[in-house]
């Protein structure tokens, strides 16, 4: 299989998820969409093995990884500030607290996910 093949059926894949998926939630079905997507997952999973051409080199890797980096860092000063601008507009609504509370520890969840991850990749990680 080639990487042009792979990428079509990446794409058609996660269309076809899209739409069925979409539907079956407006319908109220949450069971469907989320076998579907194990399913999905799956076989994409199974069809990138079958390329036989290189998917990614090593500078595509670390482009990703720094993009993802600038990702959380712009993503946790935005809610941050967020946060704080609602906690401070308290008085306008009480409900901002609960919102900038769910805003801010949304943060440090993930800020904890990304340390426990990290750690992980360092301690076992295999580099691919």
């Amino acid at each position: 299989m080639t990487i042009k093949q792979y990428k079509i059926i990446e794409l058609i894949a996660v269309v076809v998820l899209a739409a069925f998926g979409g539907r079956a939630i407006v319908w109220g079905n949450f069971v469907t969409p989320l076998l579907s997507l194990a399913v999905i997952a799956l076989m994409l999973s199974y069809l990138r093995g079958q390329v036989k051409e290189v998917i990614e080199d090593e500078r595509d890797i670390r482009i990703n990884g720094k993009a993802a980096r600038w990702a959380i860092q712009v993503y946790g000063f935005i809610m941050l500030a967020t946060a704080i601008v609602l906690y401070a507009s308290r008085a306008y609504n009480p409900m901002f607290v609960n919102i900038s509370s769910i805003l801010a520890y949304s943060v440090c969840l993930l800020l904890i996910l990304v340390g426990i991850f990290n750690s992980y990749l360092k301690r076992y990680g295999k580099s691919d």
